[in-house]
């Protein structure tokens, strides 16, 4: 499936540009709880780290790989951490299934929102945006959920487009992109 390999390689660089950096010193410190990248492309939203001791060029051969996990699913969202938790989402089997990974690659829990996306380009769309103990994720296909970021236990969930009677945009599944123009804490009231 030529969209999971894609997938599959941009998950293994994005990990690898992260564990490269950050991971390393963050062990070596014993800070793993204090890293903190909720949110796609970080605290901002500008693809920017803080982090200092972040290596300004690889070895030859590329930085050595620390793990990897086979059982996130396909698609395209990056990832997200808080706490000393790697949070992903990806389609599996027909569901898209968000993914709570320990530093080690060790999975915590996944749980559910929605139907796997399957029109074209196949794949879970949104990173996971976390907000204190909360985790929220918009799927393709309108699912919104709000989990406990610990445990994967759902607080609430829903589908914006039958609950305001919207419909998807043209550019299929892009509207979990959406989600992350909004202050989260207007997402934390629960839903009815």
């Amino acid at each position: 499936m030529k969209h999971r390999k894609l997938w599959q390689v941009l998950i293994t660089l994005t990990l690898f540009s992260f564990c490269a950096g950050i991971v390393p010193s963050a062990w070596q410190k014993e800070e793993i709880k204090d890293i903190k990248w909720p949110q796609f492309h970080g605290p901002r939203r500008d693809n920017l780290s803080d982090d200092t001791g972040i290596l300004k060029r690889w070895p030859d051969g590329g930085p050595k790989l620390i793990w990897k996990s086979e059982e996130i699913g396909d698609g395209f969202s990056s990832v997200a951490i808080a706490g000393g938790i790697i949070y992903t989402a990806g389609n599996i089997g027909k569901n898209t299934v968000i993914t709570a990974l320990d530093m080690s690659g060790n999975m915590l829990w996944q749980a559910t929102n929605g139907p796997a996306y399957k029109r074209s380009y196949p794949g879970a769309r949104a990173t996971p945006t976390i907000v204190g103990d909360k985790l929220y994720h918009l799927n393709g296909d309108g699912y919104v959920v709000c989990l406990e970021a610990r445990t994967g236990k759902v607080i609430w969930r829903l589908n914006i487009l039958e609950k305001f009677h919207g419909r998807n945009i043209e550019w299929d599944g892009h509207i979990s992109r959406a989600a992350y123009r909004y202050q989260p804490q207007r997402l934390s009231q629960k839903q009815t």
